[in-house]
């Protein structure tokens, strides 16, 4: 491994240890008209309700803020969403709004890419699919 690589995998891992650090809030308290909170893009990862060690989706947005994203999870029926990821598994708590979430903040389009595709190859979360 040359210099540069490993400078790149170090980097990502403190990106990643970053991500799992950060607190953790209810999914409804973020998407909560009055929060000020989650106002920027990023990356974000869902965990289930009162056990953050278990991260079962990893996210990005693209166009929206992390608050905006998390909004959609809520209200969105579809495989990509939070509550239509549950209806696959019908065994975990279905209230999405007590799921939590922690979520770092990225402007850059690209970086915000990697740093999703690199936590979801190491977390490797339940609800993200190859």
């Amino acid at each position: 491994m040359d210099a540069e690589f490993e400078q790149r995998l170090r980097m990502r891992f403190d990106q990643l240890a970053e991500l799992v650090r950060s607190p953790v809030m209810p999914l409804g308290e973020i998407a909560g008209a009055s929060a000020q909170t989650a106002r920027d893009r990023g990356v974000y990862a869902i965990s289930l309700p009162g056990d953050p060690g278990t991260i079962v989706y990893v996210g990005r947005t693209k166009t929206k803020t992390v608050r905006g994203r998390i909004r959609d999870h809520l209200r969105i029926d579809t495989p990509s969403d939070l509550r239509g990821m549950l209806k696959r598994w019908p065994d975990l708590p279905q209230d999405a709004e007590s799921y939590e979430a922690r979520w770092v903040a990225e402007a850059d389009d690209q970086e915000r890419a990697f740093r999703e595709c690199f936590a979801i190859s190491m977390l490797m979360p339940t609800f993200n699919r190859p």
